[in-house]
């Protein structure tokens, strides 16, 4: 386990980068800014970091790292009518916290690092979820509940709080029957 003391720099490093990069772009925040923003001075920084990107780069991989492992400590789950309330509590109580308490960090791959942050996290979360799902679960619901975390992602980032639990169930319900034509 990694020292407190070095889990709270780290996070306030990152977390004034983000705000930072959030307030004027990547290109014009600087590392002076950043140790300045954090209240750490510059070899604190470069002790965890080597430059900005290396900074980023860290972000988006703890970001993942992290959405691996809550996904991870789920029960098996899908879209079926038997666990729709089980994949809508995972979402509403699991998911969407963890997604609204890395906001700041969606908000700024998302502006600064789009098409690559989208090609990424497409490719994290499909592997993710085909790990956790079972092998003869329909290829249609995988890319059904991919959708449902990347959207939830979206949703989170663009109004700034999650839907509400009879959003969910009815998109799901609305997705059940989709799944079940034909």
């Amino acid at each position: 386990m990694q020292d407190l003391r070095v889990i709270k720099t780290k996070m306030t490093i990152e977390n004034a980068f983000a705000e930072l990069i959030l307030e004027k772009g990547l290109a014009a925040v600087k590392i002076v800014d950043v140790t300045n923003r954090a209240k750490v001075d510059r070899h604190t920084f470069y002790r965890h970091y080597k430059n900005k990107d290396d900074l980023m780069d860290h972000m988006i991989a703890d970001f993942f790292g992290e959405f691996a492992e809550l996904i991870e400590k789920q029960p098996p789950f899908s879209i079926g009518y038997q666990s729709s309330d089980e994949l809508t509590q995972f979402l509403i109580n699991d998911l969407a916290p963890f997604i609204s308490s890395k906001q700041n960090i969606l908000r700024v791959a998302q502006q600064e690092l789009s098409a690559k942050f989208a090609k990424v996290s497409r490719e994290n979360i499909r592997d993710t979820i085909h790990q956790k799902l079972d092998a003869d679960t329909p290829e249609i619901e995988v890319y059904i509940i991919i959708g449902i975390c990347t959207a939830l992602m979206q949703y989170v980032v663009d109004h700034k709080t999650t839907p509400n639990k009879e959003a969910v169930l009815k998109t799901l319900n609305d997705l059940n029957t989709f799944t079940t034509l034909g």
